[in-house]
This record gives structure tokens, sequence and C-alpha cells, in this order.
């Protein structure tokens, strides 16, 4: 009657454990890792802001417009800021912030300025966006 009783009671215990180990989740697999801001890959970078606006008009559409081209006017000095900071770092005698600033501007101007919007959200009754601007080679 003893072993009867055991192997009932390891018997229990065995189905329990096994019931419980079915409950645990499978660990989904990792999207990797793509940065949002930065050096996307070699030819793209991109940066993330918010442009505001204070333009105060019952027309939603010049008031998300006015606010988006805040944020892509921020944004391309962004670009600008971070491709003059990259360049100082690589050649510490290059010359002042401003002439490298200069120089960035009239070598990169048709890049920066040909960035795209990749995604844009909208607060504070659309006079805020903050978007993710995307420069290419």
């Amino acid at each position: 009657m003893k072993k009867y009783l055991l192997s009932l009671m390891t018997l229990a215990l065995f189905l329990s454990l096994a019931s419980c180990a079915s409950d645990q989740k499978k660990a989904e697999p990792s999207k990797p890792d793509v940065p949002e801001e930065g050096w996307i890959s070699d030819d793209e970078f991109r940066v993330k802001i918010s442009g505001e606006t204070e333009l105060s008009s019952a027309d939603r559409t010049a008031v998300k417009k006015a606010s988006e081209t805040a944020a892509v006017k921020k944004a391309r000095e962004a670009v600008v800021k971070n491709f003059v900071t990259t360049r100082m770092k690589q050649s510490p005698g290059a010359g002042t912030y401003a002439v490298i600033a200069l120089s960035i501007d009239k070598d990169f101007r048709d890049i920066i300025e040909g960035g795209k919007v990749i995604s844009r959200n909208y607060e504070n009754n659309d006079k805020k966006c903050q978007i993710l601007y995307s420069v290419e080679k």
C-alpha cells in the first residue's frame, strides 16, 4: 500500500511540474538593432527632433505645415551640427567651428535639403511636430 501511495504521489508531483513547465512563454526572436537616430548605414543619417509653431489658426492643415516646417529646419541644422562635430574630431586642425560649418553647408547643402521626413507625430493641437528626418548620399 505504501508503494502504491508513494508512486501515486510521485506521479502527481511529476504531472504538476510538467503542467507548470508548459505555461512558460517562449522567448520571442529579437529584432536586429537598427538605430533610429545617427548613422543607419554607410549612406544614411537620421535625426529625431521636434519643432513648434506659434501660429494660431482654425486651419489645422496650416498649423501642421508650420510645425513640420519648423521641425525640418531644426533637423537640417542638427545634421549640419553633427557633421561639423564629426569633421572637427577627425581633423582637429581643420579650422574653427564657423569655418567648418560653412564648408559642410556648402558641400552637403543639396543632400541635407533633399532629406525626407520618415515619420511625424503631432502634439499640442498640432502646434508641435516631432519628426524623424533622413538624409542619404
